[in-house]
């Protein structure tokens, strides 16, 4: 209860974290610095303002558990009001280059070292592996002759909303088709896979039945989302480049890092793109 006004003062709750504390304070000290608000009632508020905060992160004691007649002789309490809006002022500009010296150093921390010259390898890399994927979607494609072994009777839902099924073929690769009907399993079990060029990512599947033949496109593959991937591998690169002491670029960093890079190890290392990357779709 002894610290129920201090809460009140910055207008948070008494169950609020240290990090909103500091949140609710810069936000005030924004609205009641002299140097932005001249009125006297805004002096008051600022100091009682930089007095809360100090005593809810534990700077200072709470007056309120201090002897009141030690209390009613202490210098503080003599101090005249511009004394004490000057005193409040420093601690302001204290605090702000405390937290300046704590931001540089953790900029300074993540575009160094290791984790950093990684980055910077991996964006060039990264961003090669986008320009494959365009490229891929207008080379010509391959063709793999196969055989529909078995499907799935259970149908799922494409991110268009589809109804798709799964078919096991000869080879045992595994595709999810939309309109599969019976004539592609039982008497026209033999189909052609069209695969991009570079990469080997299937996009359609070719049936002949009879005097005409069936596409059958294929549904969760790289092959459809190929631009989004190369948009989002070009992430890493104009990270490196755009290197600001902000949030936005912090989002990036941990986001290429982590989260472009892992989706590049899986892309390079499933179904062997890697291989077919370094022939060039030869192989």
């Amino acid at each position: 209860m002894q610290y129920t006004r201090f809460y009140k003062t910055l207008g948070i709750p008494e169950n609020a974290s240290e990090s909103e504390i500091r949140k609710a304070y810069r936000k005030l000290v924004k609205i009641y610095h002299p140097d932005v608000n001249k009125s006297s009632a805004a002096a008051n508020k600022f100091i009682a303002i930089n007095e809360a905060y100090e005593i809810l992160i534990g700077k200072r004691e709470n007056p309120t558990q201090s002897n009141p007649t030690s209390r009613s002789s202490s210098p503080s309490q003599q101090q005249t009001k511009e004394q004490r809006v000057k005193e409040a002022q420093q601690r302001y500009k204290d605090q702000q280059y405390k937290e300046h010296i704590e931001n540089e150093r953790y900029f300074q921390s993540i575009t160094t070292g290791k984790k950093w010259t990684f980055l910077k390898y991996t964006s060039v890399l990264s961003a090669i592996i986008g320009i494959f994927l365009i490229v891929d979607l207008m080379l010509p494609k391959h063709f793999n002759q196969d055989r529909v072994m078995q499907y799935s009777l259970n149908n799922s839902h494409s991110l268009g909303g589809e109804l798709v099924r799964n078919i096991i073929t000869k080879n045992e690769d595994s595709y999810w088709i939309a309109h599969l009907d019976a004539e592609l399993y039982s008497t026209s079990p033999d189909i052609w896979i069209s695969k991009s060029w570079i990469f080997h990512n299937p996009n359609e599947i070719y049936s002949f039945q009879g005097d005409f033949f069936k596409i059958y496109p294929v549904h969760f593959n790289i092959y459809r989302y190929s631009i989004v991937l190369a948009l989002l591998f070009l992430v890493p690169l104009f990270t490196i480049y755009y290197k600001r002491k902000n949030i936005l670029f912090t989002f990036l960093y941990y986001i290429s890092l982590y989260g472009v890079n892992i989706i590049l190890m899986l892309l390079l290392f499933s179904n062997d793109r890697w291989a077919h990357l370094l022939t060039l779709g030869f192989i």
